[in-house]
C-alpha cells in the first residue's frame, strides 16, 4: 500500500510513465476500502489469532483476503493516449487488457453492468460479494475486485485477481449480520469464481503476471522497462510506511494527521515516455 500511494504522489509532483505493478503477500492479509468500519465489519479478534496483518487501502471499496491471487496496480496520468480522464473510462481501459489476459487462459470474462446492492442482507463487507458496475465477471461470478483513487489529475487502480478462492476462509474475518455466517459463505460460493474455479487448474502468481503484462502491451502497443523505485519514491514509501501504514489510528480507524491527498492544479507532461513496470 506504502508503494502504491508513493507511486501515486510521485507522479503528482513530478510526472513520470504510467505504471504496472505485480504484487503478491507473505502470508494471508486482510486489505480494507478507505472508508470502511473495523469496528461494525471486521472480526479483529480473529485476525490476531491467526496472525492476520490488517492494511487499509487508499482506495475505496471493500475488504479483500489477499491470499491465492495476485494483486495489481496501475498508476498514470488521466488524460494520457490510455485514458480519457473519465473514472469509468479509467477502469474501462484498465479491465479490457485484464481481459484479454483471462482469454489467454480460455477464461471469458465480462464487465459488469449494474451493481447488486447487499448491504440488506448485511453482507456487503467483503468485496467480492457484490459486483460494482464495471467489475469483472466470468459466467456472471466475480474474478476480479478492482478500486480506484484520483486526484490531480491522476488516478491509482488496484485490484486483487482471485486465482483460486476460499468461502469459507474469507469469511471468517467478517462480521455479517447476526447469525447470517453460513448464509455469506454460501453467497460467496456462488457469487465468487477463481482461475482455478473456472479452468479446473492451479497457476502460480509469477507467470500470470506475465500473462498479464502481455494483455496490457498488446492492447496499449507499447512496451514495459523494468525499474526499481526513484530514491524519491523509495523516500516516500518509507515515510508512508512509519507515519501511515504501520500506525493502527491509520488501520483500524482510518484516521492520521495530515493524510488528505494534496489538491493543487497538477503540470502537464510530455506524453512521450514509456510505460514501466
Amino acid at each position: 500500500m506504502a508503494t502504491d500511494e508513493a507511486l501515486f504522489r510521485s507522479l503528482q509532483e513530478r510526472g513520470g510513465p504510467p505504471t504496472l505493478r505485480f504484487y503478491g503477500w507473505e502470508k494471508p492479509a486482510l486489505s480494507i476500502g478507505y472508508f470502511q468500519s473495523t469496528a461494525t465489519e471486521i472480526n479483529l479478534h480473529h485476525c490476531r489469532r491467526d496472525g492476520m496483518d490488517v492494511v487499509r487501502r487508499p482506495t475505496g471499496g471493500k475488504a479483500v483476503l489477499h491470499d491465492c491471487e495476485l494483486t495489481y496496480a496501475v498508476v498514470s496520468r488521466e488524460g494520457s493516449p490510455f485514458f480519457s480522464g473519465n473514472l469509468v473510462e479509467n477502469y474501462r481501459a484498465v479491465c479490457s487488457c485484464l481481459i484479454r489476459a483471462f482469454a489467454e487462459l480460455g477464461i471469458e470474462v465480462t464487465m459488469a453492468r449494474e451493481c447488486r446492492h447487499g448491504e440488506e442482507r448485511g453482507m456487503s463487507a467483503i468485496c467480492f460479494a457484490f459486483p460494482a458496475p464495471f467489475e469483472l465477471l466470468s459466467r456472471g461470478r466475480k474474478i476480479c475486485g478492482s478500486a480506484q483513487v484520483r486526484s490531480r489529475g491522476c488516478f491509482l487502480q488496484h485490484g486483487s485477481i482471485l486465482l483460486d478462492f476460499d468461502a469459507e476462509k474469507s469469511c471468517r474475518f467478517i462480521l455479517p449480520s447476526e447469525g447470517r455466517q453460513a448464509e455469506l459463505c454460501s453467497h460467496l460460493s456462488e457469487a465468487v469464481t477463481s482461475v482455478r474455479g473456472e479452468t479446473g487448474e492451479a497457476i502460480r502468481p509469477e507467470p500470470f503476471s506475465g500473462i498479464v503484462q502481455r494483455a496490457f502491451e498488446t492492447s496499449w502497443n507499447v512496451r514495459f522497462a523494468a525499474k526499481e523505485l526513484t530514491p524519491e519514491e523509495d523516500a516516500l514509501k518509507n515515510r508512508l510506511l512509519e507515519t501511515k501504514y504501520r500506525n493502527p489510528a491509520w488501520n483500524l480507524d482510518g484516521r492520521i494527521q495530515g493524510d488528505r491527498f494534496p489538491s493543487e492544479p497538477f503540470a502537464a507532461f510530455s506524453d512521450n515516455l514509456p510505460g514501466r513496470i
